[in-house]
């Protein structure tokens, strides 16, 4: 398995499939969400004497924040986990400054990317509370070869991955989806993706003779 680190990604593209287009396509509504599995509950006592009207703004305001969170690139996902995988930096290394052209089997690889924003609820200045959310992108690629040239990633063949989209906040799971997606369609190569290393960080070998 590859495990992705938390840090953002790129602004996401208006046409990419994101987590949040996941979980919306099969009709989850974070509003609603927050409210029937309580998960808000310890932010409403804190919040309990500004009445239900201005509670029930901080939550719409919550669920939408929420939703922001949920803009995970998933075609960035998987390049940022593909750059890493080490049959894909071999291939990379093997085919640099040469016409070779590797292809590569990913079926079984595994990519799990994680990352725990969190919300804090003020109120009068104070914060009244914190809420910790967990938002998650994994995916399985059940079939898929990668074509690798002169050290790029040029190309994938028609192939499936199936992807869970999940926001948990406090513990409390909020919300699951799953998608079954071609990565051809969803993954924007461009002009090749540089994989294994530069010239220079390659490793030096000795010979003694």
């Amino acid at each position: 398995m590859t495990t992705l680190d938390q840090r953002p990604g790129s602004p996401t593209s208006p046409d990419a499939l994101t987590a949040l287009a996941i979980l919306e396509a099969s009709g989850v509504d974070l509003e609603e969400r927050l409210v029937e599995t309580h998960a808000l509950d310890q932010a409403a006592t804190g919040l309990e004497s500004v009445g239900s009207a201005l509670w029930a703004a901080a939550a719409t305001q919550i669920a939408e924040l929420a939703r922001d969170f949920l803009k995970v690139d998933v075609g960035q996902v998987l390049l940022r986990g593909w750059t890493t995988y080490q049959a894909l930096v071999e291939a990379g290394d093997r085919t640099r400054g040469t016409t070779e052209v590797d292809a590569v089997d990913l079926a079984g690889h595994d990519l799990s990317l994680h990352r725990h924003p969190s919300v804090d609820v003020v109120y009068l200045d104070q914060t009244v509370a914190r809420m910790r959310f967990d938002v998650g992108v994994d995916v399985h690629v059940e079939a898929l070869t990668a074509v690798v040239r002169d050290g790029l990633l040029s190309g994938l063949g028609t192939g499936r991955c199936d992807v869970t989209a999940t926001i948990s906040v406090e513990g409390t799971e909020l919300a699951r989806a799953h998608r079954l997606i071609d990565p051809h369609l969803v993954v924007p190569l461009g002009d090749g993706i540089p994989l294994g290393h530069p010239p220079e960080q390659q490793p030096q070998r000795s010979v003694v003779r």
